[in-house]
């Protein structure tokens, strides 16, 4: 009996994915940062080249020089729904909350899940990580201001000026949101009121694009030009 190992990109590291990206024809048009809609069933390669589309997979593969045009414009952020997110999110949107209140809770949870995201991004370009790039780096002082912003604009406060801290204030922050919610699912399931002074509202499109401007600001981004 022959065992077939399956592979899915999920599990995988950017620089795993790239070590074997073969470049299909869509990938082209996904790199020019219009407004891109990828769909496909389960298995297809969607996470495949979403995940060709951050620096670390574009450095990882070469991606940029002179011989290969199919390389992104723009600096790109992965956002996966991982299963945790996607089970709180569905038991949200089930519970016996007013639509606005649902709203509200799935938006928290997504936006702290959307910051920690941009802030993995942003690791890769900062000498304090233990993944980060070697083309573009930013100096101590830069990574510090970085920091200092993402967090003023996500209303956190790491003990000092790093990613790898930001990182994890920002997972506490994630994990006790997550924690707070399901315990008013729970008192709402027991017929007691919520109390709604204590649960996070965190404000998605404001925190999103004001993570994105920053990192375009402090990290000057060119798809680096490497030998393939």
């Amino acid at each position: 009996m022959v065992i077939l190992d399956r592979f899915n990109a999920r599990d995988l590291s950017a620089s795993e994915v790239a070590s074997t990206f073969v470049v299909p024809p869509q990938f082209g048009t996904l790199c020019r940062g219009n407004n891109s809609l990828l769909l496909g069933p389960r298995g297809s390669g969607k996470t495949t080249l979403l995940k060709m589309l951050t620096p670390e997979a574009t450095e990882s593969r070469g991606i940029g020089s002179s011989s290969d045009v199919s390389r992104p414009e723009f600096l790109g952020v992965y956002i996966p729904l991982d299963v945790q997110l996607a089970e709180s999110l569905e038991r949200i949107s089930t519970s016996g909350f007013d639509p606005q209140l649902r709203a509200i809770g799935a938006e928290a949870l997504f936006a702290l899940h959307s910051f920690r995201r941009i802030a993995v991004t942003a690791s890769w370009f900062c000498g304090s990580s233990i993944r980060r790039s070697k083309v573009q780096s930013l100096a101590p002082d830069a990574e510090s201001g970085l920091v200092n912003e993402l967090a003023s604009l996500w209303s956190v406060s790491p003990d000092v000026p790093t990613i790898h801290t930001l990182l994890a204030v920002l997972r506490r922050q994630q994990v006790q949101a997550t924690q707070d919610w399901r315990q008013a699912i729970l008192a709402e399931q027991l017929g007691e009121r919520p109390n709604r002074d204590e649960m996070r509202v965190v404000d998605l499109d404001s925190g999103l694009k004001g993570g994105l401007e920053a990192l375009s600001r402090h990290i000057p981004w060119a798809a680096p030009r490497l030998a393939v």
